[in-house]
């Protein structure tokens, strides 16, 4: 498991937004398989997030305006959400040649 912690401090001229927090524990597996000693199997999973900010399009926007953007637009927000991301490897690592050529 990881912990990753984000504080995002943004000012804008119509509102302060002080800060924006983002706390994620990110899990994290790594399998080796090692049959001699000139080769090696792995496959890994593991998890990320991109952490969310204010939405610079409209995070200044007063209500009114804002509004005027969801009538268009009617999913917009003034922060946006953090992103997560999924991530699998697998994979060989080895030797040829009597050891003089490695394979990643």
């Amino acid at each position: 498991m990881r912990r990753q912690k984000e504080k995002i401090e943004q000012i804008f001229a119509r509102q302060n937004i002080n800060e924006l927090e983002f706390d994620s524990t990110l899990p994290r597996v790594i399998l080796r398989y090692i049959p001699n000693d000139n080769s090696m199997f792995y496959a890994s999973y593991s998890q990320g997030v991109l952490p969310g900010k204010a939405n610079d399009a409209v995070a200044n926007a007063t209500d009114y305006e804002l509004e005027q953007y969801r009538a268009t637009q009617p999913n917009v927000k003034r922060f946006l959400e953090e992103e997560e991301l999924d991530s699998m490897e697998i994979g060989w690592k080895g030797t040829l040649l009597m050891e003089e050529q490695h394979f990643l």
